[in-house]
């Protein structure tokens, strides 16, 4: 079975449903899991996602209390928890330090869950920020035995907002190794299950170890504005694909896709909407 496990925490409505509705035009069989926040329930988002795709599974990601995020993380660090490999912490640690990263970074812990528990079952993965996508057709080309990710059409270079996350997390001699890098997009990957599993494996230890790098104004009531270091998770993706592991991977232009069926930049046909109300 194929497999869809797409973010669309604290969006609107309006934003996700043409991706959802292209997964169900094109994956019909797929199962879809998507991941929102506890919040959704609340905002209504949850329900209008269940009314017009009602054999979507949804996921809530866990949310810590901004006023216990520094408390969390700081009792975590002096357990010595930072020292032990992330997937031998019991769930109630994972699920309380998953609730203090931004929903943006603790979709990959989720997604990982996901994959873990679906091994044997799922044969092929799609992971996605639901308001970066439009699938034209099943995405998953044949033959592909590796992970697939997006190449944006900037090198580290010529982007300054992704130089800041690599500055901040990882220093100044880590930008240097990536300056003429195409930035990859941590907001679209897939490929077989396990090659994706294994991918998220890494990515998620890789944040996991460089969270203590993370100053302690990240978990405060409101993280700090200053070159969003914050956002970490498109750092992480870029520096494990990179430099850290041995994954195999193909780094795909957006606008250049071969298969043609994974991602647009233009509006989706009008009968996509037909049934919007």
């Amino acid at each position: 079975m194929k497999a869809v496990v797409a973010a669309a925490a604290r969006q609107d409505f309006r934003e996700t449903y043409p991706f959802l509705a292209s997964v169900r035009r094109h994956l019909p069989d797929a199962e879809m899991v998507i991941m929102l926040s506890p919040v959704d329930r609340r905002r209504g988002l949850a329900e209008r996602i269940r009314t017009h795709f009602p054999h979507a599974v949804l996921d809530f990601i866990p949310r810590t209390s901004r006023r216990w995020r520094p408390w969390v993380i700081s009792l975590a660090f002096a357990l010595g928890l930072g020292g032990k490999d992330w997937e031998s912490l019991s769930t109630g640690w994972q699920r309380w330090i998953v609730g203090c990263l931004s929903v943006t970074a603790a979709r990959f812990f989720t997604a990982r869950s996901w994959t873990r528990t679906r091994k044997g079952s799922w044969s092929h993965v799609l992971l996605a920020d639901s308001r970066d996508v439009i699938l034209q057709g099943d995405p998953f080309p044949p033959g592909v035995g590796h992970l697939v990710t997006g190449s944006e059409e900037k090198n580290f270079a010529g982007c300054p907002i992704n130089q800041s996350w690599i500055r901040n997390l990882y220093g100044t001699d880590t930008l240097d190794k990536l300056w003429n890098y195409p930035v990859l997009c941590s907001g679209v990957s897939l490929g077989p299950h396990g090659a994706v599993d294994d991918y998220l494996g890494k990515l998620t230890r890789e944040m996991w170890n460089h969270l203590p790098r993370l100053r302690r104004g990240h978990f405060a009531r409101k993280p700090p504005d200053d070159s969003q270091s914050w956002v970490f998770d498109q750092a992480s993706h870029n520096v494990l694909l990179r430099l850290r592991s041995n994954l195999p991977f193909e780094a795909s232009p957006s606008r250049k896709h071969p298969y043609r069926d994974w991602e647009t930049f233009t509006d989706p046909s009008a009968d996509l909407y037909r049934d919007w109300e």
